[in-house]
């Protein structure tokens, strides 16, 4: 499989391996709220749940520290690239010897605009 040069590639569901009762994996307590919710997927369920910690935790605080954005506001920037009801909506790579696709689960993230984050700021 080939990677287009804007992409990178964590997993997205880190294992916690020490015993809950030991250490508690991680939760970030401004999402607690969140935890509760329908079948949908939701950006900040995940984080709480899971995505705080590990390979992808890394590399959603580097991502927001580059942007010069919170991590609330990185996490409200994730688009889900699944399959749905209404269609497949992941996205197609190439595989390395260019004899096909195969597609991936994935989470989308468009960095906001510089007048977007301007806007931010002042509010």
């Amino acid at each position: 499989m080939s990677l287009p040069d804007d992409c990178l590639l964590v997993e997205m569901n880190p294992e916690w391996f020490i015993p809950e009762e030991v250490c508690p994996s991680p939760r970030d307590e401004r999402f607690a709220h969140a935890v509760e919710g329908d079948d949908a997927w939701d950006p900040r369920r995940w984080w709480y749940d899971t995505g705080n910690f590990g390979s992808v935790g890394l590399a959603i605080r580097t991502i927001a520290e580059v942007w010069n954005i919170d991590v609330t506001e990185a996490i409200h920037l994730m688009e889900p690239l699944h399959l749905q009801t209404d269609g497949d909506h992941r996205p197609a790579l190439p595989t390395s010897d260019n004899n096909g696709t195969v597609r991936v689960t994935a989470l989308r993230m468009r960095r906001p605009s510089v007048s977007a984050q301007i806007h931010s700021l002042k509010s």
